[in-house]
């Protein structure tokens, strides 16, 4: 939405740092769109959509039939701790339209997003991936509720597999964020897809 509306202007846009103290010393720098995506620097991605606005948010939301469509809860918070809801399935429904240039977005947008995700390429195959981390603790995430994500799409022998993980935890260990990441690649492995 930040590219398709003009907030940012490609993987060469810089979110510069503020000076402040952070959740992740991986975000205690300038960074540019692909690091801010790949360390899903969550002060980067509020400071975005405080650019875009509410109003054109609720548009672009709607229009991308994301989820439920539902911003409310702040600009810079619906997807942390607001109403947005999704799906496993929507997820891959969406990922699949974005590989297959179907949303309604431009061209360039959408290749812009997918060079993004591209987490990993090897001769065997090409995994494209984003993290997602919710949490009732953000301070203190040990001990407590969280939801973790990881979702894309794996270009292997010609073929694309998606794929939509979502695990909870209702006491939050040391190695949550990691394992969504880990759990994930052991499936993909068992399937010969890595």
């Amino acid at each position: 939405i930040g590219l398709e509306t003009g907030a940012i202007s490609g993987e060469e846009f810089v979110f510069n740092w503020d000076g402040k103290k952070r959740f992740f010393e991986s975000w205690e720098k300038d960074l540019n769109l692909k690091q801010a995506f790949q360390a899903s620097c969550v002060p980067c991605y509020q400071e975005l959509a405080r650019n875009i606005g509410p109003v054109k948010m609720q548009k672009w939301v709607s229009k991308l039939e994301y989820g439920n469509r539902d911003i409310s809860g702040g600009i810079d918070q619906f997807w942390l701790s607001g109403g947005m809801r999704i799906s496993a399935d929507e997820e891959v429904d969406f990922l699949r339209q974005l590989y297959q240039s179907e949303l309604p977005l431009s061209p360039k947008t959408m290749k812009t997003v997918r060079n993004l995700m591209l987490m990993e390429e090897t001769p065997a195959y090409r995994l494209y991936a984003k993290t997602g981390w919710y949490t009732n603790s953000p301070q203190n995430t040990r001990g407590n509720f969280s939801l973790g994500w990881y979702v894309g799409f794996i270009e292997q022998n010609k073929n694309v597999y998606f794929f939509a993980v979502n695990l909870e935890s209702q006491n939050t260990p040391a190695n949550f964020a990691a394992s969504r990441i880990m759990i994930t690649k052991k499936i993909l492995r068992e399937l010969g897809l890595l």
